[in-house]
């Protein structure tokens, strides 16, 4: 049986939990900016003209 299950919680809380130690373990200086980080997408509601 997995760890996370048999600690009863779910795969998703168990993934976030992990991520979250991972990411406070790096040391101060080497982490990331997660603002400078971040992806901005646009999206354009304008369909392009197909040539016939």
């Amino acid at each position: 049986m997995s760890y996370w299950r048999s600690a009863g919680i779910t795969y998703l809380r168990y993934s976030a939990i992990a991520a979250r130690q991972v990411r406070e373990s790096v040391k101060k200086e080497l982490r990331r900016d997660p603002i400078v980080d971040t992806l901005t997408i646009k999206r354009s509601d304008k369909k392009q003209a197909v040539a016939k």
